[in-house]
């Protein structure tokens, strides 16, 4: 049995920010980097570039994180952001469903397309747990028949 460890809530970077409501987490963060005084012009650029690039790779709600071996269930604040769901498969076959999406960011500072030098990581797979019940203790056991039929691959 293996357990995989599946993102389970909104990302930060996609709600409204604390301090600025109106804004999303990914704006607000932009938004001081534009403001930011002690930045030069350059400085800012390459800062917001970078900023772009982690939101890009950010996890979203269902995907799969990682893959546990069997017994290994959440522990420390996971419960809070993540779901166990546990299914009838050897580790080394579930590992499959953790390798990342790796593609360039291929768009340069002045929008020309190019090399940047950022490469960003999406998760390749998710699954849609929005219709299993969970216990109270945040897992689920499904059956390989029902991982597959949930399981969808990013391209």
């Amino acid at each position: 049995m293996a357990g995989f460890l599946v993102f389970n809530k909104d990302n930060w970077m996609d709600i409204p920010s604390k301090d600025r409501p109106d804004l999303i987490g990914f704006e607000n963060v932009k938004r001081k980097i534009e403001e930011n005084a002690s930045l030069n012009p350059l400085q800012k650029i390459i800062k917001q570039a970078d900023w772009l690039a982690k939101y890009n790779g950010r996890s979203q709600i269902n995907d799969i994180v990682e893959a546990r071996k069997d017994g290994f269930g959440l522990c420390g604040n996971e419960p809070l952001s993540f779901a166990l769901i546990e299914v009838p498969m050897l580790l080394k076959d579930a590992l499959q469903y953790t390798i990342p999406l790796v593609f360039p960011d291929i768009v340069d500072l002045n929008g020309d397309i190019t090399e940047s030098g950022h490469t960003i990581y999406k998760r390749k797979y998710s699954l849609d747990i929005s219709g299993i019940v969970l216990d109270k203790d945040k897992t689920a056991s499904l059956t390989l028949v029902q991982f597959n039929s949930l399981l969808t691959e990013k391209t």
